[in-house]
Parts: C-alpha cells; sequence; structure tokens
C-alpha cells in the first residue's frame, strides 16, 4: 500500500487529492465494455448511475446505463488472477474517474491521516 502521496486523481467535481494507493490480487475479475471505454475489475468494484447512485460490478447487467460512459454492451468474467488498484480517501466525495467510469472510493478510511500518524513510528 502506497500512502500520503502528493498526486491528485480527476473526478466529476475535479482535480482531488487522495491518500494513497491500495493494491489486491484478485483471482478472477470482470471486464465490463461499453461504447465508450472498458474497464478490468473487481467484483465489488462500485460504479455510478446516472441518479447519482453505486453499485458493486457483480450486480451490473447488459443493458444498464452507467453515468458517464453510457450503456454496458458486454461484461465478462475472467478467471485469471489480476492486481487490482483503489485509491484512499478522495477528498472530493469518494469518487474518481477510472478509464472514464465514475468509481467509488471503495477504500475509505475514516480519519486515515490521523490513524497513518498515529501507526507509522512503529511500521
Amino acid at each position: 500500500m502506497l500512502k500520503n502521496l502528493n498526486l491528485e486523481v480527476l473526478t466529476p467535481s475535479g482535480w482531488s487529492r487522495f491518500g494513497g494507493i491500495k493494491k489486491t490480487e484478485k483471482e478472477s475479475f470482470l471486464y465490463i465494455k461499453t461504447a465508450k471505454t472498458e474497464i478490468k475489475c473487481s467484483y465489488e468494484h462500485k460504479l455510478k448511475f446516472p441518479n447519482g447512485e453505486f453499485l458493486e460490478a457483480q450486480f451490473i447487467d447488459v443493458g444498464d446505463i452507467l453515468a458517464e460512459v453510457g450503456e454496458v454492451i458486454s461484461i465478462e468474467e475472467i478467471i485469471e488472477k489480476i492486481d487490482v488498484y483503489d485509491l484512499l480517501n478522495v477528498e472530493l466525495n469518494n469518487e474518481y474517474y477510472t478509464n472514464g467510469f465514475v468509481s467509488s472510493n471503495c477504500a475509505h478510511i475514516e480519519k486515515f491521516a490521523d490513524i497513518w500518524e498515529a501507526a507509522r513510528p512503529t511500521i
């Protein structure tokens, strides 16, 4: 896990600071395509709908309309290992763009900066 990076990520509300990047290895993933773009993501990865709600990728269906990228034209389950990455504590609404998809900051941790500063000397 990389923490306390001095980077920003593009969000629907503009550029935003975030607290770090979490890497996780998965045994399988979903490959979701729209006419505009595509994403490889975990089953639990949350994607945004035009009404502002987020739904885990495993519950999204072909024909669903997603915010920013439009209609889902295919979803394929891929059984092979993949590293997935999640941003920690995105300051602007805990959401950001991933290949054009609006993703939720799934790894949001309340008071992350305080926890990190307290734990850092022992790590």
